[in-house]
């Protein structure tokens, strides 16, 4: 399976990542974890501070990663991408020469990948922006980005696209993710 952990940033997505690829039943998976430090250490600008290029960058990078194998653990999806594409490119966050055709084509993208994971489970925001030196904590651009997902999640079910929404603690969002995992359909 194609399972993938999405949601705003600062809300225990790799926590819960971390947790779950101890879980026997993702024993076998490829594990991904988020790679936005990596891109700031290869002076790739993130956040608020994110460019055309670097959202293009983050869209191949999930396109890559849906093609690790059949058995994949993923912090992050292409709903995580293009939700954040929308909060940088089609905002006053914007740092270089942005257009919704810009915007337009990453969604293209995004569309042809979505239907290619078996399930997302979208972490409900919950929990207060850290300041960690690596996500932003501008409330205005959090903002934004959790209105963008919600935006895209009503239209991603209406096509049929599996997103179960968790929240509560590790141990809650744990047991959630288990039990529709194994039939039990929350």
């Amino acid at each position: 399976m194609k399972i993938a952990i999405s949601g705003a940033h600062s809300q225990g997505k790799t926590t819960l990542i971390e947790a779950l690829q101890k879980l026997e039943m993702f024993k076998d998976y490829i594990v991904r974890t988020s790679f936005t430090r990596k891109l700031q250490s290869e002076g790739i600008p993130i956040n608020t501070d994110g460019t055309k290029v670097t959202q293009l960058y983050v869209m191949a990078e999930h396109f890559n990663r849906l093609h690790l194998g059949d058995n994949l653990l993923l912090d992050r999806s292409a709903l995580d991408g293009i939700a954040y594409t929308k909060a940088v490119l089609l905002s006053d966050y914007c740092q270089d020469d942005c257009s919704v055709d810009y915007a337009d084509a990453l969604e293209s993208l995004y569309k042809d990948m979505i239907f290619k994971y078996d399930v997302i489970f979208y972490v409900k925001p919950e929990l207060p922006l850290i300041e960690d030196g690596i996500r932003a904590t501008d409330q205005k651009f959090f903002d934004a980005v959790v209105g963008y997902f919600n935006e895209l999640i009503v239209i991603a079910k209406h096509k049929g696209v599996k997103i179960v929404e968790i929240s509560g603690s590790v141990e809650q969002r744990i047991e959630k993710i288990t039990e529709y995992l194994s039939g039990k359909n929350i």
